[in-house]
């Protein structure tokens, strides 16, 4: 093509070309102003988002303003402590003590083996987070070192040792040549032997909360002792629980103390676990305050997730009002048949002896 002909196609194609670039830019950018129909207006984003954070916050909240609230296997567990239900049971303080070296399992199977159905020991926490059975805080007076050394220090407290020290010491000898070096158990290796056995532990949750000079409030700011205290239980249960898979023991347990911080921090403890492993979780499921027979109990500071009471036995009449038709009830420390069965007349779920031997000539409802 030549000629006007040849210009004019130049021309329209041109004109063509700038044409169409213009009509790409003008879409281009009415797409730009246009709101797809899946994204939220700016003028709703706001307001959302707003309301989404308060929510969130206020869930959080309500969670951790009840942090007592009732769970499954709690409220199940109270339903058994009404009072005059559920199983009797007839404990051997530390085991058998009278007949072999206290808190060992020597000790704990002979109180099985004489006939008692549940046995109470003492555990405390190791300067390396283990959970030792032992009673005294400073074991000196009746646990030597293996190899009969006594050191010339006597404030030896269990808080400040570690548990492949505490391994080394003969913990029988003291009663009875027999029992040279029967040793220092772990909570773990109790739960792992009485885990087929349909027996209750009452583990007692002893400790020296704080190093010497230093009083409680600096001792939970600057260690936090009883968080660290519940960490460790917690982390007892979570390993039995991994050795046996999804399997449930036959033992039940239940964890007491005096210190009854000490035992809402672990309520709180195994609460959040829970979540993660309710297995574990059931394991632990029994809790108890110990009550001081020189303290007098209003009650208006229990948690709702503590099912047991623990007095003594000539205070149980005294605090009927605390436990009556929603706690369990275990008493101690009696060594008259009589007084045990009438322990149980009134309604006592759990009886600690020193004598288990007892256990068989009382008569227990089924």
């Amino acid at each position: 093509m030549s000629g006007f002909g040849s210009w004019a196609m130049e021309g329209y194609t041109g004109a063509s070309v700038g044409l169409l670039a213009e009509e790409r830019r003008s879409r281009r950018a009415a797409r730009g102003r246009e709101v797809p129909r899946w994204c939220m207006p700016q003028h709703v984003v706001a307001p959302f988002v707003g309301a989404l954070i308060f929510l969130v916050l206020f869930v959080h909240f309500l969670y951790n303003a009840h942090p007592e609230r009732l769970l499954g296997h709690v409220a199940e567990e109270r339903v058994l402590c009404a009072r005059g239900q559920g199983k009797q049971w007839c404990c051997g303080h530390r085991g058998a003590r009278t007949l072999a070296p206290e808190n060992t399992m020597a000790a704990f199977l002979t109180a099985l083996k004489v006939g008692a159905n549940c046995i109470e020991m003492d555990v405390h926490r190791t300067s390396d987070g283990k959970v030792a059975v032992v009673h005294a805080g400073h074991y000196r007076s009746k646990i030597l070192p293996a190899n009969g050394y006594v050191s010339d220090v006597d404030d030896v407290r269990v808080e400040d040792t570690s548990w492949d020290s505490l391994q080394k010491l003969d913990a029988g000898s003291w009663f009875d040549k027999k029992f040279r070096n029967e040793r220092i158990p772990q909570l773990t290796s109790v739960l792992e032997t009485f885990w087929d056995v349909d027996v209750r532990l009452i583990v007692e949750l002893k400790a020296e909360k704080c190093p010497p000079k230093m009083n409680s409030t600096q001792c939970q700011r600057q260690w936090k002792w009883e968080e660290k205290y519940a960490d460790s239980l917690k982390a007892a249960l979570v390993r039995v629980q991994k050795d046996h898979g999804v399997g449930s023991p036959r033992f039940s347990l239940l964890f007491t103390s005096f210190n009854h911080s000490l035992v809402d921090e672990l309520a709180v403890t195994l609460e959040s676990l829970s979540v993660t492993n309710p297995l574990a979780t059931r394991l632990g499921s029994g809790l108890g305050y110990i009550l001081d027979p020189h303290f007098n109990y209003t009650g208006d500071k229990f948690k709702n997730t503590v099912t047991w009471l623990a007095p003594h036995v000539s205070k149980v009449t005294e605090v009927e009002h605390l436990w009556q038709s929603s706690r369990c009830v275990s008493s101690w420390v009696t060594d008259s048949r009589e007084t045990i069965e009438q322990q149980f007349r009134l309604g006592v779920q759990a009886v600690t002896t020193n004598l288990p031997s007892l256990c068989p000539t009382i008569k227990l409802d089924p």
